[in-house]
């Protein structure tokens, strides 16, 4: 991954997530400056509204993401659900960027 600018994720998550019950999408890591670089660590939440999570929804939301992206499984960036549950197992969250949702 050489570099993807948020507002290019922002593009695609918002064009992916049109078919979901998504209350809201976070991009979380150690990104600086607006661009996410292979050497950031990084994860894309999805916030389901309540009663609507499906793993499987995530999952393809994942795979659809990345291949938007043009990344391949090596430099993918990985798609998690739940805001709060993945904040407290991650540690490395320094920064935080509303990618759909309020």
């Amino acid at each position: 991954m050489r570099g993807i600018r948020i507002s290019r994720i922002k593009e695609v998550v918002q064009q992916v997530v049109r078919e979901y019950d998504i209350k809201r999408v976070v991009l979380a890591g150690n990104f600086q400056r607006g661009i996410l670089t292979r050497e950031d660590r990084a994860c894309i939440i999805v916030d389901f509204n309540e009663g609507s999570r499906d793993a499987g929804d995530t999952m393809v939301i994942d795979q659809r993401i990345n291949e938007l992206l043009g990344l391949d499984d090596a430099n993918s960036i990985v798609v998690d659900l739940d805001i709060d549950k993945a904040i407290k197992r991650n540690s490395y969250m320094e920064r935080m960027a509303i990618l759909y949702g309020a």
